[in-house]
């Protein structure tokens, strides 16, 4: 739901979602195996948040030179706070507008963008901005969801009346997985390549899910308010909707894109 991390608890509940096996970065960063990245070469975390990419990056490359970004204070505070007490001092937070970033041109050999896409308002706008940071010979690996949250279904017509509602109104995408590949693409950059995995939710997964889910939806509390139009109505979706995804016959899964492109020397 919405991207509010300027709340401590949304920025555990983010620490607490990168251990679930749906969330995990092992796999989505293999991505740096394969790149042909120098020592001290350059790299940006877009949209940074609390700092889980640059920790990550750091542990496996900590030759490289990372810097990372967002709009919000507390985020670069918290990503800092967090990068120090895992030993971690000499990433470079800064704060930005991801459509204006103040930054040279050709900046960066490598920009990694997780879990962001999905929030922007005008997600062609940051992917050229980001074409005009990454150096040409360099790549960009973006990774998000494609109907996260959105992908359940349940035989509760009224369950399913409202969430299509909230969607309905909602100011960030929620399947913008599918779209990466063609954002980058009219960004500039070539040779994109992307892959899709399906993450479902059972057994001991589906009960952090649920209080994955039930997180989100504490914090996303005023735009369900808007979308449903009062309090009583948002009370009476958070209640169905958790109370649906404890059934045995609800299906609940998301598809993560990861999605990479080149910039041309």
């Amino acid at each position: 739901m919405g991207y509010l991390l300027e709340s401590n608890d949304e920025a555990k509940r983010l620490e607490f979602q990168a251990k679930q096996r749906s969330y995990l970065l092992e796999g989505e960063m293999q991505i740096l195996s394969k790149l042909p990245l120098a020592a001290n070469a350059s790299v940006l975390d877009a949209g940074c948040g609390t700092g889980l990419v640059s920790r990550f990056i750091k542990k496996v490359r900590p030759d490289l030179f990372l810097e990372a970004c967002d709009f919000a204070d507390i985020r670069l505070k918290q990503g800092d706070i967090f990068a120090r007490a895992e030993g971690i001092s000499d990433i470079s937070f800064f704060k930005a507008n991801l459509e204006q970033i103040e930054r040279a041109d050709a900046s960066y050999d490598l920009i990694v963008s997780r879990y962001v896409f999905e929030h922007l308002l005008n997600p062609q706008a940051v992917a050229h901005e980001l074409f005009r940071l990454a150096r040409p010979g360099g790549s960009i690996c973006l990774i998000d969801f494609d109907g996260i949250f959105a992908n359940f279904y349940t035989p509760n017509k009224e369950v399913m009346k409202m969430l299509n509602k909230i969607m309905s109104v909602l100011e960030f995408d929620l399947f913008i997985g599918r779209k990466l590949p063609t954002l980058l693409h009219c960004a500039g950059f070539s040779n994109i390549e992307w892959e899709v995995s399906t993450s479902y939710f059972k057994g001991d997964e589906l009960k952090e899910e649920y209080e994955n889910c039930k997180e989100r939806l504490s914090f996303a509390r005023p735009k369900i308010v808007q979308a449903l139009g009062s309090d009583g109505a948002a009370d009476q979706f958070t209640k169905l909707y958790l109370e649906e995804m404890q059934r045995p016959h609800t299906t609940l899964f998301y598809n993560k894109f990861i999605t990479q492109g080149y910039k041309k020397f």
